[in-house]
């Protein structure tokens, strides 16, 4: 825990340090006091041997009065007898919105087209 001045001086000159926000290691990517992205890593839980830790991406959005968190994940670390291994977590349910969002805004265009074809003709 930070209890000098110097070491906030420090950490506003590096891009990318760890802090330890409620309990689990935070890795910022950016800071503002309205809006950060950052990488986070949750408790670790003991399952036999390995030790499981899981990574998510977070973006929170800050405005007086409210605010916005969006989280997702992104690896899982796996430690077993002081060897770590990172397994990178691919989100296939955002992949598929992604493909059908994009999907979407062809179909709007194509008609978009076809309509305005239609007209000058």
């Amino acid at each position: 825990m930070r209890t000098t001045t110097d070491d906030d001086e420090l950490d506003e000159l590096r891009p990318e340090y760890y802090c330890e926000d409620f309990g689990v290691m935070t890795r910022r990517r950016y800071t503002n006091p309205s809006f950060s992205i950052r990488r986070q890593l949750g408790a670790p839980q003991i399952a036999g041997f390995y030790t499981i830790t899981g990574e998510s991406l977070v973006v929170m959005v800050r405005w007086p009065g409210g605010g916005l968190v969006w989280n997702t994940p992104i690896a899982l670390h796996v430690q077993r007898r002081g060897h770590t291994s990172v397994h990178r977590i691919v989100d296939s349910t955002r992949l598929v919105q992604l493909a059908l969002a994009l999907i979407i805004i062809a179909m709007l265009v194509w008609n978009g087209r076809q309509k305005s074809g239609g007209l000058h003709e």
